[in-house]
């Protein structure tokens, strides 16, 4: 009698955490949900909780077996949930900066030597299509009642650009599921 107690106990363990994991199949279908919101238009609250949701899904597929052995999909799974993390991080500077509401362009992330700037440029390195003019389909643009006249990011411009990216990889990730 022990033996089975122990036996079946021995079973669910291995099969109890395969129930749990998330495949490939279900977190790339999880991503394609925030791919698909944005596309619609979504609201900064909902956008964090749709990428909360992702997370969630993405952790759970990077804990299983099926990640250990598709190496070159989970990196690009990775690579997709940190585009929808930093377009979080860039939206967020909108919403929490007051002194943009009611102008023209929305927020604006001035590349001068303060902690925004360096986010700006990091963020240009990271996205090259976006460090070109806005008239180019880049997100830069000068600000014209400014003293200084710095060089600037216009946030909606790059969220934009990063979700481009995020479909991208996303299109690529879609096509390795089905090769």
């Amino acid at each position: 009698m022990k033996k089975i107690i122990f036996l079946s106990l021995l079973i669910s363990l291995f099969i109890v955490p395969a129930a749990y994991a998330q495949s490939a199949r279900d977190t790339v279908k999880a991503l394609k949900r925030i791919e698909a919101r944005a596309d619609m238009g979504i609201s900064y609250n909902e956008y964090i909780l749709a990428v909360a949701d992702a997370r969630v899904e993405v952790q759970m597929y990077l804990e299983s077996h099926e990640a250990k052995q598709k190496a070159e999909l989970t990196g690009l799974i990775k690579k997709i949930l940190g585009h929808y993390e930093t377009a979080r991080e860039v939206w967020k500077s909108k919403v929490s900066r007051t002194q943009d509401l009611g102008t023209v362009f929305g927020h604006l992330i001035c590349l001068n030597d303060e902690p925004e700037g360096a986010l700006g440029r990091r963020l240009l390195k990271q996205y090259p299509q976006a460090d070109k003019p806005v008239d180019h389909g880049g997100a830069l643009t000068k600000r014209a009642y400014k003293k200084d006249r710095c060089e600037e990011v216009l946030v909606d411009n790059l969220i934009y650009i990063i979700w481009q990216e995020a479909s991208k990889d996303l299109l690529q990730a879609t096509k390795m599921l089905f090769a």
